[in-house]
């Protein structure tokens, strides 16, 4: 054991969340994204910033796939940024590229302009902005694909039975958020409900539109199984789960009297999504090329495991020079490792490392706090800024886990000059954390090995700002 405390150095993924700004160069296209947040509302404000925080991780996970890099523009109506000049200006001024995407979500108040007058509009700070010139606004923009959609709600109750948990980033990632933003065209433009109803929000759970839509997109929903997942299966799922929503807080009794009493009144039996357009998908061949690890390890999921594996940072935001831990548990006895991606994609093993090299015998239930306070090192985040991504891999037998162990043995002679990590000594021996090159299919092809049964995973993430 060495008596001194040593810093194992994190670097982070450049990528920008919740209205940061990424500098894009020119072999990567661009997400133009802006997000219309009545946030101060005092019916559905607190709703629309759960919406809020549900968008911005779903674009954070777009910009995970390392094909984008993800421009976000956020207007709130607490800063009095919400009014119509501004959304129009914003869509005005962009120029994207050809295979760019221009996103465009408003949560907040909607209505219909009567009975016989079905226009729908969009509540900003200085009025009613309809819908029609918003959507002729988007659709005029030249690029690949244009997505608008809108979530304008009515505070009510929440779900019985949802749960009002953020949707997380560990969920996200797979190849569908490849095949729904770099492999569709055209212009997918879609709503919170059908004119005549109403759509719904809590505090804390969000929309029920919304909430469905991201669960959707961070769940496989390819339900033609066809390997390919289209927007309109996607739409499809998220009608379903909106209306189980309403039928459940309804059959609850969860809503108000004078909800109760409106909605009999205009006769409405649900909350129905409306897609006023789908995409399309690209023609065959036109997708990009994209890093085996992207494909694989980092994805790697197994519905057949037999037990879960969970990780979780001391915190979901930090400064940079702040040190971050991570508590991981089981619910099966298991041996655990825990990888890292960098800006780059290389690949990094966090643990086991130089010291501690011993993979880590985790028992059912038990909190594993990594790096400790009884460690010889810390995990310190040097930054730049953005997002850092990690993975546990959790195996329930020690005979199954030596085959990784091997790999990993038999990479140590290996250098990478450039690796941030080489810079970044952490010992008087000047010994590095463990990064190679080939390292991620290694791990692969042991897991590959394995029954499905005897492993799990778990992909979290942590934000860093300056």
């Amino acid at each position: 054991m060495y008596t001194t405390k040593f810093q194992l150095t994190l670097s982070i993924l450049f990528l920008m969340v919740a209205g940061l700004l990424f500098l894009p160069n020119a072999n990567a296209e661009t997400v133009h994204a802006l997000l219309v947040i009545m946030d101060d509302d005092k019916t559905v404000g607190d709703g629309m910033k759960v919406n809020q925080e549900k968008v911005e991780t779903l674009l954070a996970a777009v910009a995970l796939d390392k094909s984008y890099y993800v421009d976000t523009t956020v207007y709130l109506s607490s800063r009095n940024q919400t009014r119509k000049n501004n959304v129009l200006n914003w869509i005005s001024d962009i120029r994207p590229a050809r295979d760019d995407v221009v996103f465009v979500y408003y949560g907040g108040h909607g209505g219909m302009v009567s009975n016989t007058d079905q226009r729908t509009f969009l509540q900003l700070t200085d009025g009613r902005f309809y819908r029609s010139e918003l959507k002729g606004a988007v659709e005029g923009v030249s690029c690949r694909l244009k997505i608008l959609i809108t979530d304008a709600c009515s505070n009510g109750p929440a779900p019985a039975g949802a749960s009002v948990q953020s949707y997380k980033i560990q969920t996200v990632g797979r190849s569908h958020i490849r095949n729904l933003f770099d492999e569709h065209e055209g212009f997918l433009h879609a709503t919170a409900a059908t004119e005549g109803e109403f759509a719904w929000c809590h505090t804390t759970f969000g929309s029920f539109f919304t909430s469905s839509l991201m669960e959707v997109i961070a769940s496989t929903s390819d339900t033609n199984r066809d390997g390919f997942v289209a927007w309109d299966e996607v739409l499809a799922l998220a009608k379903a789960d909106t209306q189980i929503l309403f039928k459940q807080a309804y059959d609850a009794g969860s809503f108000k009297a004078a909800d109760v009493q409106a909605i009999k009144d205009r006769g409405i039996t649900s909350q129905t999504p409306k897609v006023y357009s789908f995409p399309q998908r690209k023609q065959s061949g036109s997708s990009r090329n994209r890093s085996p690890f992207e494909a694989d390890l980092w994805e790697l999921e197994n519905p057949s495991a037999r037990f879960d594996v969970d990780i979780r940072s001391d915190k979901s935001t930090y400064r940079l020079h702040e040190y971050v831990t991570f508590d991981i548990t089981a619910r099966e006895d298991c041996y655990i490792m825990v990888l890292n991606w960098d800006e780059e994609g290389t690949f990094t093993v966090l643990l086991p490392n130089e010291y501690q090299p011993d993979v880590v015998f985790l028992r059912a239930g038990q909190r594993y706090t990594f790096p400790s306070g009884k460690s010889d090192f810390d995990l310190e985040l040097l930054g730049p800024a953005g997002i850092e991504r990690f993975k546990v891999i959790a195996i329930s037998a020690k005979a199954a886990m030596r085959p990784i162990e091997n790999a990993l043995n038999q990479l140590d002679g290996q250098r990478n000059a450039q690796s941030p990590f080489i810079s970044q000594k952490i010992g008087p021996r000047g010994k590095e954390m463990r990064k190679r090159a080939d390292t991620e299919q290694k791990i692969m092809d042991a897991l590959k090995k394995l029954k499905g049964t005897d492993w799990s995973v778990m992909n979290g993430s942590i934000k860093v700002h300056n």
